[in-house]
């Protein structure tokens, strides 16, 4: 079984520029999911699939491929993960190279570790899956959750009672949490989606290690957790 990881990191962050290569706790962003995928235990080749001479520069002076260059039609803010892992495995493809697993590590989710997705992957193995995709405990229940009207109003907010009842007395809920993907490439490439009605099964990781950072106080809590564990 010959297992791939691709890191998607394009230039054109939006909410935080250069998001992929600012430093975070003493190296690049970026550096902390390629050192995960490079020190697991399975993973055979890890590459990273971008737009940018700089990102791609910096996964090189952390360890990882880069076999391509991102087309451009692939790095907008429209472009999903889904193409960006069809035109990755059509590319090794084309070069008569195969992978039977593939593993979608997203960049932003720097406290992943080498574990989780050693784990992942045992699961995967371990229940016959066409995929596992990770995922954390929601913090409060979704049914405390509404939209507001345009003046702030609450007319619509409140459902079947659900603020009036304690938290312990909702059903567990989970969120995928963008750090772990991973999925059967047979499978993937028959339906255009790792997202399978059947044979998905979950990784839990804890809501710590989940953190996704898309704004600034994201990045400035990873910062906080990362020098812990160094310290």
């Amino acid at each position: 079984m010959r297992i791939l990881a691709v890191i998607p990191a394009r230039g054109g962050s939006k909410r935080i520029k250069n998001k992929n290569i600012l430093p975070l706790a003493g190296k690049p962003l970026l550096n902390w999911t390629i050192e995960a995928g490079l020190a697991s235990k399975y993973i055979d080749k890890v590459i990273v699939s971008s737009d940018s001479d700089k990102i791609c520069n910096a996964a090189l002076n952390a360890g990882a491929e880069v076999p391509f260059l991102r087309p451009d039609e692939l790095a907008s803010d429209y472009s999903s993960s889904t193409e960006v892992m069809l035109h990755t495995v059509d590319f090794f493809r084309s070069k008569n190279e195969h992978f039977d697993i593939c593993i979608l590590l997203q960049p932003t989710s720097p406290l992943r570790s080498a574990t989780h997705i050693d784990e992942a992957i045992e699961s995967f193995s371990t229940l016959n899956a066409k995929a596992v995709i990770s995922v954390t405990k929601v913090k409060h229940p979704v049914e405390w959750i509404n939209e507001l009207g345009e003046s702030g109003e609450m007319d619509k907010f409140f459902v079947d009672n659900a603020l009036s009842r304690r938290s312990q007395d909702f059903t567990k809920q989970f969120l995928v949490n963008g750090a772990i993907y991973i999925f059967d490439t047979i499978s993937f490439l028959n339906e255009k989606s790792y997202f399978f009605k059947n044979g998905c099964f979950a990784y839990i990781m804890n809501s710590l290690d989940s953190i996704d950072i898309d704004r600034h106080d994201d990045f400035k809590l990873a910062e906080i957790l990362l020098n812990n564990r160094l310290s």
